[in-house]
Protein backbone atom coordinates (compact mmCIF):
# COMPACT_ATOMS: atom_id res chain seq x y z
CA UNK A 1 0.00 0.00 0.00
CA UNK A 2 2.71 2.47 0.95
CA UNK A 3 5.06 2.06 -2.16
CA UNK A 4 1.74 2.15 -4.60
CA UNK A 5 0.92 5.59 -2.57
CA UNK A 6 4.36 6.86 -3.27
CA UNK A 7 4.07 5.77 -6.95
CA UNK A 8 0.65 8.04 -6.84
CA UNK A 9 2.43 10.89 -5.50
CA UNK A 10 5.07 10.27 -7.85
CA UNK A 11 3.37 9.99 -11.45
CA UNK A 12 1.25 13.03 -9.87
CA UNK A 13 4.49 15.32 -9.69
CA UNK A 14 6.16 16.77 -12.29
CA UNK A 15 9.05 19.07 -10.29
CA UNK A 16 10.42 16.84 -7.35
CA UNK A 17 13.06 18.44 -5.06
CA UNK A 18 15.14 15.88 -3.08
CA UNK A 19 16.63 16.90 0.23
CA UNK A 20 19.39 14.70 1.91
CA UNK A 21 20.60 15.73 5.78
CA UNK A 22 22.48 17.95 7.04
CA UNK A 23 26.03 16.95 7.33
CA UNK A 24 25.51 15.12 4.59
CA UNK A 25 27.23 11.38 4.67
CA UNK A 26 26.97 8.58 1.96
CA UNK A 27 24.26 7.19 2.28
CA UNK A 28 21.86 10.14 2.17
CA UNK A 29 24.05 11.48 -0.95
CA UNK A 30 24.21 8.08 -2.68
CA UNK A 31 20.35 7.39 -2.15
CA UNK A 32 19.38 11.17 -2.97
CA UNK A 33 21.40 10.81 -6.39
CA UNK A 34 19.56 7.18 -7.48
CA UNK A 35 16.56 8.77 -6.90
CA UNK A 36 17.03 11.73 -8.83
CA UNK A 37 18.77 9.86 -12.15
CA UNK A 38 15.75 7.46 -11.53
CA UNK A 39 13.24 9.80 -11.94
CA UNK A 40 14.60 12.34 -14.16
CA UNK A 41 14.63 8.81 -16.53
CA UNK A 42 11.08 9.09 -15.83
CA UNK A 43 10.75 12.27 -17.32
CA UNK A 44 10.52 14.56 -13.92
CA UNK A 45 12.35 17.07 -13.09
CA UNK A 46 14.33 16.72 -10.19
CA UNK A 47 16.77 18.93 -8.07
CA UNK A 48 18.68 17.80 -4.99
CA UNK A 49 19.36 20.67 -2.74
CA UNK A 50 21.71 21.34 0.04
CA UNK A 51 23.76 23.85 1.70
CA UNK A 52 26.62 22.14 3.65
CA UNK A 53 29.69 21.07 1.86
CA UNK A 54 30.45 17.77 0.90
CA UNK A 55 33.38 15.78 2.22
CA UNK A 56 36.27 15.47 0.04
CA UNK A 57 35.83 11.54 -0.54
CA UNK A 58 31.87 11.99 -1.94
CA UNK A 59 32.64 14.85 -4.45
CA UNK A 60 33.38 11.85 -7.09
CA UNK A 61 29.41 11.13 -7.16
CA UNK A 62 27.71 14.34 -6.61
CA UNK A 63 29.17 16.79 -9.28
CA UNK A 64 26.61 18.94 -11.26
CA UNK A 65 23.94 16.91 -9.35
CA UNK A 66 23.53 19.05 -6.62
CA UNK A 67 22.69 22.34 -5.82
CA UNK A 68 22.17 25.01 -3.11
CA UNK A 69 18.70 26.21 -1.35
CA UNK A 70 19.88 30.00 -3.32
CA UNK A 71 20.37 28.42 -6.36
CA UNK A 72 17.24 26.15 -6.24
CA UNK A 73 14.90 29.28 -4.83
CA UNK A 74 16.63 31.70 -7.99
CA UNK A 75 14.58 29.07 -10.33
CA UNK A 76 11.66 29.89 -8.82
CA UNK A 77 9.90 26.42 -9.20
CA UNK A 78 7.47 25.39 -6.57
CA UNK A 79 7.95 21.60 -6.41
CA UNK A 80 4.75 19.84 -6.94
CA UNK A 81 6.52 16.73 -4.56
CA UNK A 82 9.51 17.08 -1.98
CA UNK A 83 11.38 13.74 -1.18
CA UNK A 84 13.81 13.60 2.01
CA UNK A 85 15.72 10.79 2.61
CA UNK A 86 17.97 9.19 5.57
CA UNK A 87 16.52 12.32 7.35
CA UNK A 88 15.12 10.81 10.95
CA UNK A 89 13.51 14.10 12.15
CA UNK A 90 12.52 17.13 10.84
CA UNK A 91 15.37 18.81 12.60
CA UNK A 92 18.09 16.99 9.96
CA UNK A 93 16.81 19.03 7.50
CA UNK A 94 18.04 22.50 9.44
CA UNK A 95 16.13 25.16 7.53
CA UNK A 96 15.29 23.75 4.48
CA UNK A 97 12.52 21.97 6.08
CA UNK A 98 10.32 25.11 4.74
CA UNK A 99 10.01 23.18 1.51
CA UNK A 100 8.43 20.27 3.23
CA UNK A 101 5.79 23.13 4.65
CA UNK A 102 5.10 24.81 1.52
CA UNK A 103 4.53 21.42 -0.17
CA UNK A 104 1.59 19.71 -0.94
CA UNK A 105 2.98 16.31 -0.84
CA UNK A 106 6.02 15.07 1.17
CA UNK A 107 7.96 11.72 1.54
CA UNK A 108 9.85 10.93 3.75
CA UNK A 109 12.51 7.48 2.96
CA UNK A 110 14.60 6.63 6.00
CA UNK A 111 16.09 3.66 7.94
CA UNK A 112 16.68 5.09 11.16
CA UNK A 113 14.18 3.86 14.19
CA UNK A 114 13.98 7.35 15.77
CA UNK A 115 12.27 8.66 12.91
CA UNK A 116 9.18 11.20 13.64
CA UNK A 117 7.29 10.08 10.66
CA UNK A 118 7.19 14.01 9.72
CA UNK A 119 5.38 13.55 6.04
CA UNK A 120 2.42 12.79 4.22
CA UNK A 121 4.13 9.40 3.30
CA UNK A 122 6.85 7.58 5.78
CA UNK A 123 8.42 4.79 3.96
CA UNK A 124 10.62 3.76 7.07
CA UNK A 125 12.07 0.60 7.19
CA UNK A 126 14.69 0.32 10.48
CA UNK A 127 15.66 -3.42 9.61
CA UNK A 128 17.43 -1.94 6.10
CA UNK A 129 20.93 -1.68 6.71
CA UNK A 130 21.11 2.25 4.90
CA UNK A 131 18.73 4.07 3.22
CA UNK A 132 19.80 3.01 0.14
CA UNK A 133 18.32 -0.62 0.18
CA UNK A 134 14.93 1.06 0.61
CA UNK A 135 15.31 3.42 -2.17
CA UNK A 136 16.51 0.02 -4.44
CA UNK A 137 13.26 -1.42 -3.47
CA UNK A 138 11.54 1.33 -4.40
CA UNK A 139 13.24 1.77 -8.10
CA UNK A 140 12.15 -1.97 -8.53
CA UNK A 141 8.68 -1.38 -7.50
CA UNK A 142 8.43 1.42 -9.91
CA UNK A 143 10.21 -0.83 -13.01
CA UNK A 144 13.01 1.42 -13.06
CA UNK A 145 16.03 0.37 -14.91
CA UNK A 146 19.18 0.28 -12.39
CA UNK A 147 21.59 1.97 -15.37
CA UNK A 148 24.85 1.93 -14.19
CA UNK A 149 25.07 5.32 -12.83
CA UNK A 150 22.21 4.67 -10.67
CA UNK A 151 23.70 1.41 -9.32
CA UNK A 152 26.83 3.09 -8.61
CA UNK A 153 24.89 5.84 -6.34
CA UNK A 154 22.82 2.83 -4.43
CA UNK A 155 26.59 0.95 -3.88
CA UNK A 156 27.82 3.85 -2.47
CA UNK A 157 24.98 4.43 0.03
CA UNK A 158 24.67 1.21 0.99
CA UNK A 159 28.67 0.76 1.65
CA UNK A 160 29.27 3.86 3.57
CA UNK A 161 26.54 2.70 5.95
CA UNK A 162 27.78 -0.54 6.72
CA UNK A 163 31.03 0.66 6.95
CA UNK A 164 32.52 -0.76 3.91
CA UNK A 165 29.83 -4.21 4.97
CA UNK A 166 32.02 -4.56 8.32
CA UNK A 167 28.78 -3.65 10.97
CA UNK A 168 25.89 -5.93 12.20
CA UNK A 169 23.36 -4.21 10.48
CA UNK A 170 24.82 -6.06 7.52
CA UNK A 171 22.74 -8.87 6.01
CA UNK A 172 21.89 -11.51 3.29
CA UNK A 173 19.54 -8.93 1.78
CA UNK A 174 22.13 -6.41 1.91
CA UNK A 175 24.93 -8.55 0.27
CA UNK A 176 22.33 -9.67 -2.44
CA UNK A 177 21.37 -6.31 -3.66
CA UNK A 178 25.43 -5.56 -3.57
CA UNK A 179 26.05 -8.04 -6.33
CA UNK A 180 23.08 -6.94 -8.36
CA UNK A 181 24.72 -3.58 -8.59
CA UNK A 182 28.22 -5.31 -9.22
CA UNK A 183 25.81 -7.07 -11.95
CA UNK A 184 24.77 -3.62 -13.44
CA UNK A 185 28.06 -3.00 -14.19
CA UNK A 186 29.52 -0.52 -11.73
CA UNK A 187 33.32 -0.76 -10.84
CA UNK A 188 33.51 -1.44 -7.29
CA UNK A 189 36.92 -1.03 -6.67
CA UNK A 190 36.91 2.04 -8.11
CA UNK A 191 34.37 3.46 -5.65
CA UNK A 192 36.51 1.74 -2.63
CA UNK A 193 39.42 4.04 -3.65
CA UNK A 194 37.43 7.15 -3.96
CA UNK A 195 35.76 6.36 0.04
CA UNK A 196 38.83 5.23 1.18
CA UNK A 197 41.71 4.90 -0.40
CA UNK A 198 41.89 8.76 -1.99
CA UNK A 199 42.07 10.66 1.88
CA UNK A 200 44.59 13.78 1.76
CA UNK A 201 47.60 13.97 3.75
CA UNK A 202 45.98 16.48 5.66
CA UNK A 203 42.98 14.30 7.11
CA UNK A 204 45.74 12.13 8.06
CA UNK A 205 46.92 14.57 10.13
CA UNK A 206 43.57 16.07 11.42
CA UNK A 207 43.11 11.96 12.46
CA UNK A 208 46.64 12.02 14.10
CA UNK A 209 45.57 15.59 16.05
CA UNK A 210 42.30 13.29 17.03
CA UNK A 211 44.14 10.81 18.62
CA UNK A 212 46.19 12.81 21.06
CA UNK A 213 43.24 14.48 22.50
CA UNK A 214 41.83 10.23 22.67
CA UNK A 215 40.64 9.90 26.22
CA UNK A 216 39.29 6.47 28.09
CA UNK A 217 37.03 6.06 30.88
CA UNK A 218 35.08 3.14 32.62
CA UNK A 219 37.35 0.86 32.77
CA UNK A 220 38.73 1.39 29.17
CA UNK A 221 34.91 1.00 27.92
CA UNK A 222 34.39 3.94 26.81
CA UNK A 223 36.16 6.51 24.70
CA UNK A 224 36.26 9.92 23.47
CA UNK A 225 37.97 12.18 20.66
CA UNK A 226 37.82 15.54 20.70
CA UNK A 227 38.90 18.18 17.67
CA UNK A 228 37.92 21.62 17.74
CA UNK A 229 38.12 25.05 15.13
CA UNK A 230 41.07 25.53 16.48
CA UNK A 231 42.17 21.92 15.12
CA UNK A 232 40.45 22.26 11.81
CA UNK A 233 41.93 25.27 11.01
CA UNK A 234 45.58 24.31 11.79
CA UNK A 235 45.33 21.51 9.18
CA UNK A 236 44.03 23.50 6.83
CA UNK A 237 40.57 20.98 6.61
CA UNK A 238 37.44 21.61 6.82
CA UNK A 239 35.13 19.66 9.63
CA UNK A 240 32.84 17.81 7.36
CA UNK A 241 36.07 15.79 6.46
CA UNK A 242 35.97 13.52 9.81
CA UNK A 243 34.72 10.46 7.85
CA UNK A 244 36.11 7.49 9.95
CA UNK A 245 37.74 9.59 12.68
CA UNK A 246 35.22 7.39 14.86
CA UNK A 247 36.00 4.67 14.04
CA UNK A 248 39.67 4.84 15.84
CA UNK A 249 38.03 5.42 19.11
CA UNK A 250 35.65 2.39 18.56
CA UNK A 251 38.49 0.36 17.07
CA UNK A 252 40.25 -0.08 20.50
CA UNK A 253 40.37 -3.32 22.70
CA UNK A 254 37.98 -3.61 25.49
CA UNK A 255 35.73 -0.18 24.20
CA UNK A 256 32.11 -0.51 23.78
CA UNK A 257 30.72 3.23 23.30
CA UNK A 258 33.10 5.42 21.53
CA UNK A 259 31.90 9.27 21.25
CA UNK A 260 33.39 11.91 18.74
CA UNK A 261 32.92 15.33 19.82
CA UNK A 262 33.95 18.13 17.20
CA UNK A 263 33.19 21.84 17.19
CA UNK A 264 31.72 22.93 13.48
CA UNK A 265 31.00 25.82 14.32
CA UNK A 266 31.74 28.32 16.46
CA UNK A 267 29.86 27.60 19.65
CA UNK A 268 28.23 24.45 17.78
CA UNK A 269 29.19 20.78 18.89
CA UNK A 270 27.68 17.91 16.94
CA UNK A 271 28.37 14.48 18.69
CA UNK A 272 28.38 11.29 17.27
CA UNK A 273 27.96 8.12 19.05
CA UNK A 274 29.22 4.60 18.13
CA UNK A 275 28.78 0.96 20.15
CA UNK A 276 30.64 -2.42 19.62
CA UNK A 277 27.84 -4.67 21.19
CA UNK A 278 25.60 -4.01 23.75
CA UNK A 279 25.02 -0.61 24.17
CA UNK A 280 22.26 1.49 22.69
CA UNK A 281 23.51 4.27 21.71
CA UNK A 282 20.39 5.94 20.04
CA UNK A 283 18.67 5.87 23.36
CA UNK A 284 21.61 8.33 24.89
CA UNK A 285 21.30 10.51 21.21
CA UNK A 286 17.35 11.04 21.91
CA UNK A 287 18.18 12.55 25.50
CA UNK A 288 19.68 14.99 23.98
CA UNK A 289 17.33 15.54 20.87
CA UNK A 290 19.28 13.37 18.76
CA UNK A 291 18.59 10.29 17.05
CA UNK A 292 20.00 7.18 14.73
CA UNK A 293 20.59 3.46 15.57
CA UNK A 294 21.29 1.46 18.01
CA UNK A 295 25.03 1.03 17.29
Amino acid sequence: MMMNNIKNFIEGSINVLILPHIHPDGDTLGSALALKLALVGMGKNAYIVIDDEIGSTLTFITNENIMSTYEYDKLGIEADLVISVDSSDAGRLGSRYRYIEEASKSINIDHHKTNTEYCNLNLVDENSAATGIIVYKLLEFLEVTITKEIAEAIYVAIVTDTGNFKYSNTDADTFLIAASLIKAGIDNTTIINNLYQNKPLKELYLIREALKNLTLYYNGKVSIIELNLEDFKANNISPTNTEGIIEFARDIEGVEVAIFIKEIDFGIIKVSLRSKNHVDVSVIAQKFEGGGHSK
